[in-house]
């Protein structure tokens, strides 16, 4: 029996008083807006709201202006860095709106009106002749959307590991894709043997890399100007099957609802070698290309989760 057809997103629920009005938002501002004046006019809501909290709300401001400094201080002054973050904040909540357009609008016959493919051939290619291939991606722009549409091209030939525990927008997300059969989803913490069956039926998987390791398994690898440890997931499951790699993005257009979705790079495991040198080389490489794709376009990247990305665990 497939138990990803099992798989029951857990809605987040908050620890703390003050996270309560965030989850207010997501589960029945956002709903009650969108039914209200649709998916273009939530947009339009969505940034008023992040303008609106970057005037009246110092505390997330400095942290996120102290969060983005420490990524761009070398390269930006400080008023620099205070434009990049107001840009972010003014569309922190669109990626919120864009998912929940995927699970409305997002369709076999659909998806390649909004979504726009860059050097995904080597990609396409190897899944079509029943090959695996091990997806690096980033919180940057829309992962949701890139997802959803690699599910349809590919046919449903997609695996996902995710954090089970989700907002009410991303649980809708995550239960759709189940139910449409566009990918297989598997919970962080206990993937690893369901990714690589995954890998050696020729699907592809999907994983975010950036997730933080809190144990002596994870590597010391500099980001966005910061040296944290990070999980070595992608290369150890490549190194295993000899599946290539495929370092992916889903960045928004400046036209509403388009996207593009992009390989920056395609790394083929050798078939002999220094297994531990490999994976560590790897791992690096993947980071800093997502590193470079997010200095890109860093209004895309989730600043106010970046200290929160390993399964909503603080550092």
């Amino acid at each position: 029996m497939d138990r990803s057809a099992e798989f029951v997103p857990t809605l987040y629920v908050p620890s703390r008083w003050r996270e309560l009005p965030r989850t207010v938002y997501y589960r029945w501002g956002l709903m009650a807006t969108l039914h209200a004046v649709g998916v273009e006019g939530t947009v339009s809501l969505a940034r008023w709201g992040g303008n609106f909290v970057w005037e009246h709300s110092p505390v997330l401001r400095d942290s996120i202006l102290k969060t983005m400094g420490q990524a761009f201080g070398e390269t930006h002054d400080d008023e620099q860095v205070r434009t990049l973050a107001k840009t972010y904040m003014r569309d922190m909540w669109l990626h919120l709106v864009e998912t929940e357009f995927v699970h409305r609008r997002m369709n076999a016959g659909t998806w390649s009106r909004y979504v726009r493919c860059v050097g995904l051939e080597p990609l396409i290619e190897t899944v079509g002749r029943g090959g695996g291939v091990v997806g690096a991606a980033a919180y940057l722009g829309n992962h949701q959307v890139g997802m959803t549409a690699l599910g349809l091209m590919l046919s449903g030939r997609v695996a996902g590991i995710v954090s089970p525990r989700q907002y009410s927008t991303q649980q809708r997300w995550m239960t759709g894709l189940v139910r449409r059969r566009l990918a297989r989803l598997h919970p962080i913490g206990d993937a690893v043997g369901p990714a690589l069956g995954a890998l050696r039926e020729g699907r592809l998987v999907l994983l975010i890399s950036e997730h933080l390791s809190s144990g002596k398994s994870g590597m010391a690898v500099e980001f966005l100007g910061r040296t944290r440890r990070f999980h070595p997931t992608g290369a150890m499951l490549s190194w295993r099957t000899r599946c290539p790699m495929a370092v992916i993005t889903c960045r928004r257009l400046d036209e509403p609802f388009h996207f593009e979705l992009r390989l920056h790079d395609w790394i083929v495991p050798p078939l002999s070698g220094d297994r531990r040198e490999w994976i560590h080389t790897t791992t690096r490489r993947v980071l800093a290309t997502l590193d470079a794709a997010i200095r890109s376009d860093f209004a895309q990247y989730p600043w106010t989760h970046e200290h929160l990305i390993a399964g909503r665990a603080r550092q």
